[in-house]
């Protein structure tokens, strides 16, 4: 990542995932269509998972980098706000390399808008 761009990091908690056994393959289905909104503002950098022994998935992070993190969080909104794993997920739109300035968007149900 240049110092030029910015990230988009979106955090899934794991309740969100009705599947526990295919939670891999679903973040997997999810970074295509958000990469797809996306398009030429970014590009997708990969994804995290937080595992528990015993219990599976608890929770997924996806990363994408561009030159304008607001744009990209514009392109992934309708998304957001209408994927079963993004109920209760939160992006993080940054605008520079760690510790620039950001803003956090919450959605907490796939029913409501974002909560700013």
């Amino acid at each position: 990542m240049s110092d030029q761009e910015q990230a988009l990091i979106i955090k899934l908690a794991g309740s969100a995932f009705q599947d526990p056994a295919n939670s891999v393959q679903q973040v997997r289905d999810l970074e295509k269509e958000l990469a797809a909104a996306i398009g030429k503002l970014g590009e997708l950098d990969g994804h995290e998972f937080e595992l528990v022994a015993g219990e599976g998935v608890q929770g997924a992070t996806i990363f994408f980098y561009g030159a304008d993190a607001e744009a990209m969080l514009s392109a992934i909104e309708p998304i957001m706000l209408t994927h079963v794993l993004a109920a209760k997920s939160s992006v993080i739109a940054r605008k520079g390399t760690p510790g620039a300035a950001d803003r956090t968007v919450t959605f907490q149900s796939n029913d409501r808008g974002p909560l700013h």
